[in-house]
């Protein structure tokens, strides 16, 4: 609900410049417009706390909160019951690490090397 920030925050100045009758975007606007939109961020975090909209990241997310000591991917997998589509766990684990929920490490294994995903302490 937050993405696009930079183009909402000029859009913002953009208003602010015109409420006052001024021709440029000055620093006054482009400050008001951030903190503008640091309030937006806040009640979206308030509101939906840290939801990420999809399904599979959420559910993920909430598994790695109860695992401090993380899951491995296979693990991961294993919430659900193998039927998800790799493609669409990848995806789900792309937006934990984008909104800054969760990382992984890389194990070293006789075999393959393996994911270790946990969360990021807030």
């Amino acid at each position: 609900m937050t993405a696009r920030s930079e183009a909402y925050v000029m859009r913002l100045a953009c208003l602010f410049a015109v409420l006052d009758c001024s021709d440029v975007i000055k620093l006054p606007h482009l400050n008001a417009a951030l903190v503008l939109w640091e309030y937006s961020e806040q009640s979206v975090e308030y509101v939906f706390g840290n939801k990420t909209g999809n399904a599979i990241a959420d559910r993920i997310y909430e598994s790695l909160k109860s695992r401090p000591e993380g899951l491995t991917r296979t693990q991961i997998w294993d919430i659900f019951g193998r039927h998800v589509k790799v493609l669409r766990l990848n995806h789900a684990l792309e937006i934990l690490t984008v909104e800054g929920l969760a990382y992984h490490e890389e194990i070293k294994t006789s075999g393959r090397t393996e994911q270790l995903w946990k969360t990021v302490a807030k």
